[in-house]
């Protein structure tokens, strides 16, 4: 008898489960662009109804509103509706059933920002020749070589046919310097590199007017070391092995000074500074970031590495886009 009471409560429990999976309790709008967008430009929504526990939700009827008919059109379509964008502004779209709701807002601007403000391959290069718009480091000395300071090469590249090839020379380190328009705040820097097998430490700098503010430090068998704040270098984290391109990255704010840099390797990401970051250098720590710099170590012999796809993304403008 007791076995019989359980389960006629059980499936009591279970039914009333089941009925209430069935109400609508959310609306989630889904559409096919970023929510910053331009004049003329048309996306498409489509509703979709979930429940309390997160399941699909048939609607009994669905309407959608817009906020302000300046900004947009609304045409029905089959599964949804298409938005097409007109003045600049905010617009809210909704879509409605009942006393249930979801909307999503969209920035419409006369030209949609690119994240992307500084990007080089090198393909455009003359080979042999040094890439125009870089700083190349003693440069009267490398040009009595023919071949060294920072040049355009065919022997190694990613995903081109052209890399930067930097070579130093006993009485001049190899060091090629880009300076950009204005100062970098809010951002990430990428690069590839590869150092081949035998040759000296590389840096990977990121320098304000007067000096270094971060950077990684790569000794000659790879290993990845992150500048502290005091201009030391940090212990090994990760070893980018010779002979093979990896790609460093460099996250950092003006704003609170603090800088993270990683390594990828065979798509595997490991972070070089600690998980909060690492201060600016002190000695040049009020200055802002203008310039990136790649540098092989002088010795008694030539030595050698390779940059390629420098790409710089302003993160204040990527949020803005994604949010």
């Amino acid at each position: 008898m007791v076995k019989n009471k359980l389960s006629i409560a059980l499936i009591l429990v279970v039914a009333l489960l089941l009925v209430g999976c069935s109400d609508l309790a959310s609306i989630e709008i889904i559409y096919d662009s970023l929510p910053v967008i331009e004049p003329g430009q048309r996306v498409n929504l489509t509703a979709v109804g979930k429940t309390a526990l997160n399941m699909n939700a048939e609607f009994e009827e669905l309407r959608w509103e817009l906020s302000d008919k300046r900004h947009g059109t609304l045409d029905l379509v089959n599964d949804g509706v298409v938005f097409t964008a007109l003045e600049p502004g905010f617009v809210t779209i909704s879509a409605i059933s009942g006393d249930i709701s979801g909307s999503v807002t969209f920035e419409i601007v006369d030209v949609v920002p690119d994240p992307v403000v500084f990007f080089e391959s090198f393909e455009d290069g003359e080979v042999g020749e040094y890439p125009e718009g870089w700083i190349v480091l003693d440069q009267e000395a490398h040009d009595l070589t023919g071949y060294s300071g920072g040049r355009i090469s065919r022997e190694r590249a990613t995903h081109g046919s052209k890399s930067a090839k930097i070579v130093s020379i006993p009485n001049a380190e190899g060091r090629i310097t880009y300076e950009f328009d204005k100062p970098l705040l809010y951002n990430t820097l990428k690069v590839d590199f590869l150092m081949p097998e035998g040759q000296d430490n590389i840096n990977l700098e990121l320098h304000g007017e007067s000096g270094r503010l971060f950077g990684l430090f790569i000794t000659t068998s790879g290993n990845v070391r992150y500048r502290h704040p005091d201009g030391s270098n940090g212990s090994n984290i990760s070893n980018a092995s010779n002979n093979r391109w990896h790609t460093a990255e460099f996250q950092w704010n003006d704003e609170e000074k603090i800088y993270h840099a990683f390594v990828t390797s065979d798509g595997n990401r490991v972070q070089i500074t600690p998980p909060g970051g690492s201060p600016y250098e002190e000695l040049y720590r009020d200055e802002q970031v203008i310039k990136f710099s790649a540098m092989i170590t002088k010795r008694d012999g030539d030595k050698t590495f390779y940059i390629d796809n420098i790409e710089v993304i302003d993160l204040e403008v990527l949020e803005r886009l994604s949010k």
